[in-house]
């Protein structure tokens, strides 16, 4: 029997790295980040089964930790898709902690509608960037035009810690928009992928384009794994990677694993339940 919900989030708090950010897979698009200063930030977390409900799809992954066991400082929100921002889950990270949330302009309202205060709501669109609890994050493009919900605001962040910077992509298409912003904010440390290729997403090897692009030293790949009807196989990212030769280390991280990154290296994966 693996640790429980309450237990895993003081195990990520705890792992507070050294130097740099640690990084841990909570599944689909979310990630928990660690930073050496103690932040705890939380990037598109869904911690629900909440798709079951609303389109019939079951969550393959166990839920990690309940919303209501949440513990951290920042919650970072790239798009309205529901695995991204989760009514399931948003409510609850609002009553269990103090954290504030980053979110395009578009979708505050909805944050306001699922009860987070106003005043904890941090607007951020593409091509802005922001200091907040301690965190610097720039919001860069994101291409998600899903055809039967378009999400024209979606963006992806960059977070930046001394030398340190990981690019969270959000969901993306690989689009010339795309491609220069994330160029313009090379190079990265680690690049945060989606690799699932339907629905205006990444493919793999468009995974190994924009990594390069962004000039990662690491990329790893992420939403897959999560619902039947929509993943990828990660390790064909390398695959990709060593034909079309591009120098980029791929890491797959599995659920609950993660990485430290430094200004010299990327370590992983690490474990939350080892």
């Amino acid at each position: 029997m693996g640790p429980s919900g309450s237990e895993l989030t003081r195990r990520i708090r705890r792992a507070r790295p050294p130097h740099g950010i640690s990084l841990f897979w909570l599944g689909q698009s979310s990630w928990a980040a660690v930073l050496d200063t103690g932040r705890v930030i939380y990037l598109d977390p869904y911690l629900s089964n909440s798709l079951s409900r609303t389109h019939g799809w079951d969550r393959l992954l166990p839920v990690p930790f309940q919303p209501e066991e949440a513990d951290c400082d920042l919650v970072l929100i790239t798009h309205g898709h529901p695995d991204h921002l989760d009514p399931d889950t948003v409510p609850g990270l609002a009553r269990a902690t103090a954290a504030r949330f980053v979110i395009p302009s578009a979708y505050a309202p909805r944050l306001e509608e699922l009860g987070v205060d106003p005043a904890r709501i941090v607007p951020l669109d593409r091509g802005q960037s922001t200091d907040v609890e301690g965190v610097h994050v720039e919001a860069v493009p994101a291409f998600h035009q899903h055809p039967r919900n378009p999400q024209p605001h979606a963006v992806g962040y960059v977070i930046r810690h001394g030398p340190v910077s990981v690019y969270h992509a959000g969901d993306t298409a690989y689009t010339l928009e795309v491609r220069d912003a994330v160029a313009a904010a090379a190079p990265v440390t680690v690049a945060l992928l989606p690799i699932n290729g339907l629905r205006c997403c990444l493919t793999a090897e468009d995974a190994v384009f924009l990594a390069a692009d962004a000039g990662a030293q690491a990329l790893v790949p992420m939403h897959y794994g999560m619902f039947a009807e929509n993943t990828a196989d990660p390790y064909q990212v390398a695959v990709h990677a060593r034909r079309l030769g591009v120098d980029v280390r791929v890491l797959v991280v599995p659920f609950l694993g993660g990485l430290a990154a430094t200004g010299e290296d990327v370590r992983g994966p690490l474990s939350l339940v080892d």
